[in-house]
């Protein structure tokens, strides 16, 4: 453990530690050295010194004999003063230390000796941390000085960090609150990035979390206290003893983590705040180091795009696109919190959007990330795009940017977008969509009081429109139920329902106010019109029409321009959506796409059913632009 001539020195000068003194030697003038006692001593490089002799390293097995020595022997000393053994300890190891640099130790085994040191280490600063450390740290969290006291635990030795890392829930909920007081007002903000490092939080993102859980506003990565928002109802869970020791046990996918975290952003419409969404996405695109856009056709409406560029940029490109936005939600309806991403204990995560369709999203970024960890290049570049509104039609995401300059650029050559969950052995794949159309008919008629029968009314007419609408939908009903497998078949025809009526008068229809609104759902209803006893002059009924692939357009305006016409005079029809027909995507030998990617599918043992999109996505503006 110590070579000859350094004995032999340290012996001879007196330089021989009380642990390596050979016993019945204590009080000679010059103590004799035990040589299964002493240990090589740091010692640091000057000027004129002579440089270690290769002979005299300790190759790795006499490191680890060393180590092992010093502490099965010397540490379990229960004669001496822990101070004494730790001075002791400390020099050998950093000797340790100093012969595998020399020497180049291989990494396999500066493992299994740092393992080693390292843990002496941690140990040790736990029994001999200053009690003043102690001390201050209590002070400064007695007299409210949070900032102290976070300053004090980043000084902290290891084992006493974790420790203190127990009670930082705690901690931080008190300074956020804190400094929603002191920071409360209109142009009063902090950066995010310094309340991570200010709290000790690992992320900017376990930040943003508990600013949300505390209902602090985030926003353009700045925080934006105020207090007489702050959620002082709610705290973190704080885990102590056993709790803490179930939690370390269970793990959970990095991949699971981040699309938990993309659940818990409330894109919900209506009005849409996209700004978290754009922060979360720069943050992924970041961790992947790739570069990120972020076009702005419409205020407050942002479409991301990031991209992995190939070996051969010049080639068509792959678009993967998505959709940040998410439905309404009904919370009393909801069990879980809608957007908490609440686990079960069988792994079921509840989100509004966990299936439309922020989970694909973040299955494209996860499968890029796991092919760049494994060195993978692939020869085309592939866009991810993340768009807004596709849950209210795209209008202003996907269909304003189809016809922009930056998506030409893009060069795209195939792209996937979503389909729905399936719970069979097959996937669902789309390759059409039936057209949306959105059909308001305006009926107008001889208003007047209740008492009378007046001729040519609103409400005679509706009953027409009504009538002709809901026996042309019953058609179409019965044509679906001859299909083998009418869920799949679906957008063989076209789906007709009534969603709205609309009860106006001429009075507010002049001043162009809005028309008051009746949602209609199993019984058709009215709780609106001017005045109970008033028949009203125009009554607008409104259906949501889904138009089979092979229906033709002009024929199936004109059979409902023909039912207007039935119902009389002042019967007119229009459209506040109409989409053409989009055309289909061709599943054939021809199409080297379809063949490219069939193919990888069998080879993957995937079973694939093709079929027509009963809805809409995004993808039919993407079909119409190519």
């Amino acid at each position: 453990m110590c070579p000859e001539k350094e004995r032999k020195f340290r012996e001879r000068e007196g330089l021989l530690h009380i642990l390596e003194i050979k016993t019945g030697t204590e009080k000679h003038k010059r103590p004799t050295a035990d040589p299964n006692c002493t240990v090589k001593c740091f010692s640091r490089s000057a000027a004129g010194q002579e440089m270690q002799k290769l002979s005299d390293l300790r190759p790795p097995p006499i490191l680890l004999q060393t180590i092992l020595y010093l502490f099965n022997n010397v540490l379990t000393n229960k004669t001496m003063e822990w101070s004494t053994l730790y001075q002791f300890v400390f020099d050998r190891l950093r000797a340790v230390r100093q012969d595998m640099v020399i020497q180049g130790v291989e990494a396999s085994d500066s493992i299994t000796l740092l393992e080693l040191i390292v843990r002496f280490h941690a140990y040790a600063g736990f029994r001999v941390s200053p009690l003043s450390d102690a001390l201050s740290l209590s002070l400064a969290y007695w007299v409210r000085n949070f900032v102290a006291v976070y300053r004090s635990i980043f000084k902290l030795p290891p084992l006493l960090a974790c420790v203190a890392a127990s009670h930082l829930p705690f901690l931080r909920r008190q300074t956020l609150q804190v400094m929603s007081v002191a920071y409360n007002g209109r142009n009063l903000s902090y950066p995010l990035s310094e309340l991570q490092v200010l709290l000790l939080y690992a992320s900017e993102q376990e930040a943003h979390n508990d600013c949300r859980h505390y209902n602090i506003e985030v926003k353009d990565c700045r925080v934006v206290f105020n207090k007489n928002t702050f959620n002082s109802g709610v705290s973190k869970c704080i885990f102590t003893g056993g709790e803490a020791m179930a939690a370390l046990k269970e793990t959970e996918d990095e991949a699971v983590t981040r699309f938990r975290e993309y659940l818990r952003i409330p894109s919900v419409h209506p009005n849409v705040n996209y700004d978290e969404c754009v922060s979360f996405l720069t943050r992924q695109a970041s961790s992947l180091g790739l570069p990120i856009q972020v076009h702005q056709l419409v205020k407050n409406k942002p479409i991301v795009v990031i991209t992995w560029e190939g070996t051969n940029p010049t080639l068509p490109t792959i678009l993967l696109n998505s959709h940040m936005d998410v439905v309404p939600v009904y919370r009393e309806k909801w069990t879980k919190d809608p957007f908490n991403a609440e686990k079960d204990e069988h792994g079921n995560i509840y989100g509004r959007g966990s299936q439309d369709m922020k989970c694909v999203g973040i299955q494209y970024l996860e499968a890029i990330r796991k092919l760049k960890k494994e060195g993978v290049k692939l020869r085309r570049t592939v866009h991810i795009s993340f768009m807004p509104d596709e849950e209210i039609g795209g209008k202003d995401g996907m269909r304003k940017f189809v016809n922009t300059s930056d998506f030409f650029e893009l060069n795209i050559g195939v792209a996937l977008d979503e389909s729905v969950a399936s719970p069979m052995e097959e996937l669902l794949l789309f390759y059409a969509e039936r057209s949306s159309w959105n059909v308001e008919v305006h009926c107008s008629g001889t208003p007047g009081h209740g008492t009378l029968f007046h001729e040519d009314t609103s409400g005679e007419k509706l009953q027409i429109i009504l009538d002709r609408f809901m026996t042309y939908r019953q058609q179409q009903k019965d044509i679906l139920e001859t299909k083998p497998h009418p869920i799949f078949s679906l957008a063989e025809v076209t789906s007709l329902n009534l969603t709205q009526m609309k009860v106006m008068s001429k009075e507010i229809f002049k001043r162009g106010l809005s028309c008051q609104s009746i949602m209609v759902t199993t019984c058709l209803s009215m709780d609106g019109g001017v005045q109970s006893t008033l028949v009203p002059p125009d009554l607008v009924l409104v259906f949501d029409v889904r138009v089979a692939i092979d229906q033709d357009h002009q024929e199936l305006e004109e059979l409902m321009q023909s039912w207007c016409l039935e119902a009389g005079p002042g019967v007119t029809l229009t459209f506040a959506q109409k989409d053409p027909n989009f055309g289909i995507t061709e599943l054939d030998h021809n199409n080297p796409w379809w063949a490219a990617f069939k193919g990888a599918c069998n080879e993957m043992e995937v079973n694939l059913r093709p079929m027509i999109c009963p809805g809409v996505t995004d993808a039919r503006y993407i079909r119409q632009a190519s």
